[in-house]
């Protein structure tokens, strides 16, 4: 005969285990969702130490009270070209090599990194794409003042082997 007694631990016993398992899974979504933030944190607090070293050089398309400064395709690239050493050295080694060409209407820069992926390109845009459009503009601005009709800005983030990673063009 079972008694009475044995039947209440058994559903004792599985009221514990069920209990166990959802307070397991609960803190291991909590300590997930720490590693999710703190890697998004990482990303934001890189990037912006990055950009912080990069944009100062944008600051040369304004004059002192502001306005911006005319500037022709080939001055912009000439200037992006001498300061690409100052822009890899400041970057802690996140950029390889940086390189302005024009065609006389488009600009392109081409930054390449080893250590840039796509989901790298897609979060710093996400986290500081504001701060990329602002200084794109000022460059557009810059060429239309200086009598470009159509200037075109294509930023091109490459692997450390050529590959295209993603492209950001800004008409």
């Amino acid at each position: 005969m079972v008694s009475r007694s044995s039947k209440r631990n058994k559903k004792g016993f599985l009221r514990k285990l069920l209990g166990f398992l959802a307070g397991l899974i609960i803190v291991l979504t909590l300590f997930v969702g720490g590693l999710v933030l703190l890697g998004c944190y990482a990303i934001a607090n890189n990037t912006d130490n990055l950009l912080s070293k990069i944009i100062p050089y944008s600051e040369s398309l304004t004059d002192a009270s502001g306005n911006i400064v005319p500037a022709s395709p080939d001055d912009i690239v000439s200037t992006l070209n001498q300061n690409a050493s100052n822009i890899v050295s400041r970057s802690q080694g996140f950029i390889d090599s940086a390189q302005a060409t024009t065609d006389g209407q488009t600009l392109k820069y081409t930054v390449k990194s080893s250590k840039m992926n796509g989901f790298l390109s897609h979060s710093i845009l996400a986290t500081n794409g504001d701060q990329i459009e602002k200084v794109a503009d000022k460059v557009l601005e810059s060429m239309k003042a200086s009598g470009v009709n159509q200037p075109q800005l294509a930023v091109n983030l490459t692997d450390d082997q050529g590959k295209t990673i993603q492209t950001i063009s800004y008409k």
